[in-house]
């Protein structure tokens, strides 16, 4: 039987993981919600890009506010806080169907979300890192899937504002996930245990800007992945089809990670998700359909496996949370960055830009867990204290 304190950590596990996955939800739907705002309300392309812009941007921010106030404010007080925020930008959102004041609600969800994002990898770090990504990755897919799935349905029978109003109920529920959370700051724990704050090592920010990198590299390559596919001279149909199992791909990713845990070690799995995913990259540019699957599918497989890994071997030496909330700072700096500058590169040579830059941004990422990766060997090595 599991202890209280086991208990109580997972309750935290899975109070901070449902508001890390209402924290990206409008993320996750923008596909299906794109289509809702170009039919029923008209927008054009740009509005569209600013709409996402706005709300990954506000995201950023969120994970930068949560990771600084976390020494002064409560995880269960910080994800209160940014789950209200983001319910009411959800609702001012079904309120307006004008660009200015939807985009400024969009900025503030992402705001709130951002707060709530940061707070829960800040839990994560503090218990089994593996399995709080994990359980994320896995909820974040399954909604994704199942919200766009259900989208087109639902605002056609009752208009584009039930898709905000939606939104605005499943974030309000984060405030009753919120009460799983610590009560406590971060120093008012310190201070009970009669310790202080931990601070954050030099090779551990050099794995934090390593999250940024290989965010951006995944990133580079994630929006062109059907006009790879369409370019190469597989038929459309069957791309988007691949594309649709790429999804449960990413899921059996995470769940694999939930399943092995630490059983394989930590730098294992990540070296060969390493390797799956330079050698998907490249196979994706090839005119058979099945390789394409295949090689979508291993993309997918290994991006959560690499992720949990990654954020475990950053945080696994470190007692600090602010350093999982700043885990998610770079994840969100490395996703915009990363389809802006893969669309600046892309020139005469097709998308092999973006190849290049998504092999080379994962290969720097994985360089920067090196020294993690050392210090994780010795640390093993060290005799026990008599």
């Amino acid at each position: 039987m599991r202890s209280a304190a086991s208990r109580r950590i997972l309750r935290a596990e899975f109070g901070a993981a449902y508001a890390a996955i209402m924290a990206v939800a409008v993320l996750n739907v923008l596909p299906a919600l794109a289509g809702v705002l170009s039919r029923q309300l008209r927008w054009d392309e740009k509005a569209i890009g600013l709409f996402a812009a706005a709300d990954s941007l506000g995201a950023l921010l969120g994970t930068v506010i949560a990771a600084l106030q976390l020494r002064r404010r409560s995880a269960r007080a910080l994800t209160t806080a940014g789950m209200a925020l983001l319910a009411g930008a959800d609702l001012l959102s079904a309120l307006s169907s004008g660009v200015a004041l939807t985009l400024g609600a969009r900025f503030a969800g992402g705001l709130g979300g951002g707060i709530a994002m940061g707070v829960a990898f800040a839990v994560f770090a503090r218990s089994q890192p593996e399995r709080g990504v994990a359980l994320w990755s896995i909820g974040q897919l399954v909604f994704g899937f199942i919200a766009i799935t259900a989208l087109p349905g639902l605002t056609a029978a009752l208009g584009w504002q039930s898709a905000f109003v939606g939104l605005a109920v499943l974030a309000a529920c984060g405030i009753a996930a919120a009460r799983c959370l610590p009560a406590q700051s971060v120093a008012g724990a310190a201070e009970r245990k009669g310790a202080r704050v931990a601070t954050i090592a030099p090779y551990a920010w050099l794995g934090v800007f390593g999250v940024a990198l290989f965010y951006l590299g995944q990133g580079s390559l994630w929006p062109y992945l059907e006009v790879i596919g369409v370019s190469s001279g597989i038929a459309q149909q069957s791309v988007e089809t691949s594309v649709s199992v790429s999804a449960a791909s990413a899921i059996l990713g995470s769940v694999f990670v939930l399943l092995v845990g630490k059983r394989l070690g930590r730098n294992a799995p990540l070296l060969a998700a390493f390797m799956v995913t330079i050698v998907a990259v490249w196979m994706l540019r090839s005119p058979d359909a099945g390789v394409f699957r295949a090689a979508l599918a291993a993309f997918t497989f290994a991006w959560p496996v690499f992720a949990a890994y990654q954020f475990a071997l950053i945080v696994a030496d470190h007692a600090s949370e602010r350093l999982g909330a700043f885990v998610t700072t770079a994840n969100f700096a490395g996703l915009v960055a990363g389809p802006f500058l893969s669309g600046e590169l892309i020139g005469p040579d097709g998308l092999r830009s973006a190849q290049w830059l998504a092999t080379v941004a994962d290969a720097l990422a994985l360089a920067s867990l090196l020294p993690l990766m050392g210090v994780q060997r010795l640390w093993r090595a060290r005799p026990s204290a008599p």
